[in-house]
């Protein structure tokens, strides 16, 4: 039988909530529905305050992603609260396998990119922490649990999932720019990722993905970033690989973010 929303839900210690206000609460017993889909977490935070339910949002952003996105979705479905798919103006049937899977589906009125479609996902995901995931099934939802982690016992305000390789040379490129900056993070251009919800709202997203970017704006903010290994898996179905051209002008957009910051007037615009 599927959980309810209300034993979907986590409580759990956090020094600062979605608006930058104290939140903090206890974990479950083991046992609890809850405390299993936490995968064994039971740390507490130091820093103790009111009680307060804490809910998960995975973010998936798609584009002609039929025949792949329904089974990330009943995963991710199983380990989340809501599960909302960004349907980027896709030419297939994307948008009716995701929502008989069981997401929310919110679709583009036109192509607005991986980025756009990651803005959306933020400014409507109601989830205290949000989790973003590939559509294609390579990301594991199974690991959404060891990603929220460093968040739940306060390590972290934003974790990174590693992936083993990184497989484009373009990609390559980025991340030794990035690591500049951030030398504990090894892969800055994975999109498998969970950050707690006030950070999200300080962040404007800057570039045409998310590769170096999205970490060194985050650093540059004031989050606290970590990073866990995480499995890729063959995605359901083939997927053709193109080049990414636009990677160009992302690395200058990682230049100056690792040279200036995010909030020097030298530094790129959304």
């Amino acid at each position: 039988m599927p959980l309810s929303m209300g034993e979907r839900r986590r409580s759990w210690s956090c020094p600062l909530g979605r608006r930058g206000e104290r939140r903090s609460g206890c974990f479950p017993r083991r046992g609890d529905a809850a405390h299993d889909r936490l995968d064994g977490v039971m740390r507490r935070d130091e820093n103790c305050g009111a009680s307060r339910e804490l809910a998960i949002s995975a973010i998936i952003p798609a584009f002609n992603e039929e025949g792949r996105i329904g089974r990330v979705v009943s995963e991710a479905k199983r380990r989340v609260d809501e599960v909302l798919v960004i349907n980027d103006h896709s030419s297939d049937g994307t948008a009716l396998e995701a929502e008989r899977a069981g997401a929310r589906v919110l679709s583009n009125q036109c192509e607005k990119g991986y980025v756009g479609s990651i803005r959306t996902g933020f400014h409507h995901a109601s989830g205290d922490i949000l989790v973003t995931l590939d559509a294609d099934g390579e990301h594991d939802p199974a690991d959404i649990s060891r990603l929220i982690r460093p968040i739940v016992s306060g390590k972290a305000d934003v974790v990174l999932g590693r992936r083993p390789s990184i497989p484009r040379p373009s990609e390559r490129a980025i991340n030794w720019v990035a690591r500049r900056r951030v030398p504990h993070i090894h892969d800055t251009g994975t999109g498998y990722r969970a950050l707690r919800g006030d950070v999200m709202s300080r962040l404007r997203l800057i570039g045409r993905c998310t590769c170096g970017t999205f970490v060194l704006e985050a650093v540059a903010r004031g989050a606290r970033c970590a990073e866990i290994p995480v499995r890729i898996r063959p995605p359901a179905t083939t997927k053709r690989r193109t080049v990414q051209w636009g990677h160009g002008c992302q690395l200058l957009h990682v230049v100056r973010l690792a040279l200036f910051g995010a909030g020097s007037p030298w530094a790129p615009s959304p």
